[in-house]
C-alpha cells in the first residue's frame, strides 16, 4: 500500500525536471501534459496534469524521514540542486518537536522533509502551537533574508549580450535571487542553470556563474 498525490501544474516539462532532481528518478511514462513518478523511496505515486487549466494548491506537502541522518543526506542534496529555501532545527511546530527542511515546486507548492523527535502535550489550537508552513510563497519570509547585495552580470545571447543588474539576499549560506533587471526588460527574473560571467566594468571577468536569467 501506498498513496497517490496528484498534482495539476501549469507545465509538465518543467514540472517533471524538478521533481526528477529531488527524487533521482525519470518518471515510468510522460506525455506533454501528464507524467508519473512510480517512486519506491519514499513510496509514492505522483502524477502530473496539465490537463485542466488550473494548478492545485495545498497547505504543503511532505516527506517524513527516519532521523537525523536522513534530515543531513537530504540537506546536502537540496542545497546542491540549488532549491533548499529554509532549514528548521529542534522547531516545536504541529504539536511535535521536528527539524525540516523546505522547498516550493514550480508552481508554488511547498515541501518540507522532516522527521519528528518527540511528541508534544495537545494544550490548545494548532494556531497557538505554531504553524506548520511559514508564511509567505514557499517557506521563506522577508525576516529569513539578510545580506542584500547587487551584482552587475551580462548574459550572452545570440544577438549580443544583455547587461544586467541582479539584487541578491541570502539565508544562511545559501544565495538566493530577490530581484533582476535587464536593459531590455523590467519583468520580475529567475535564476536558472547555465553560465552567465560577472560584469567587470564593460567586460565580462574571468569564471562564471551557474545561472541564467528568465522572466518569471
Amino acid at each position: 500500500m501506498r498513496p497517490h498525490i496528484s498534482l495539476d501544474v501549469r507545465n509538465v516539462p518543467d514540472s517533471v525536471d524538478f521533481y526528477q532532481k529531488v527524487f533521482g528518478v525519470a518518471p515510468q511514462k510522460q506525455t506533454t501534459d501528464y507524467a508519473k513518478f512510480d517512486l519506491m523511496e519514499p513510496s509514492l505515486n505522483l502524477s502530473l496534469l496539465s490537463t485542466s487549466g488550473r494548478v492545485s494548491v495545498v497547505n504543503h506537502l511532505g516527506i517524513e524521514v527516519e532521523s537525523a541522518d536522513d534530515i543531513v543526506r537530504w540537506k546536502q542534496q537540496l542545497l546542491e540542486l540549488g532549491i533548499l529555501e529554509k532549514v528548521e532545527e529542534g522547531i516545536e511546530c504541529c504539536i511535535a518537536r521536528q527539524d525540516k527542511l523546505w522547498f516550493t515546486d514550480p508552481d508554488g507548492n511547498p515541501w518540507e522533509v522532516f522527521t519528528v523527535h518527540e511528541q508534544l502535550a495537545v494544550t490548545g489550537t494548532l494556531k497557538n502551537t505554531g504553524c506548520c508552513v511559514p508564511k509567505g510563497k514557499g517557506c521563506v519570509g522577508t525576516g529569513d533574508l539578510h545580506g542584500v547585495s547587487k551584482e552587475q552580470y551580462r548574459m550572452e545571447t545570440n544577438g549580443g549580450g544583455v547587461g544586467m543588474e541582479v539584487e541578491r539576499k541570502r539565508f544562511g549560506s545559501i544565495s538566493m535571487l530577490a530581484s533582476a533587471r535587464s536593459s531590455r526588460s523590467v519583468l520580475p527574473m529567475k535564476l536558472m542553470p547555465t553560465t552567465l560571467c560577472r560584469m567587470s566594468g564593460s567586460r565580462c571577468s574571468e569564471g562564471s556563474i551557474g545561472y541564467k536569467i528568465r522572466a518569471g
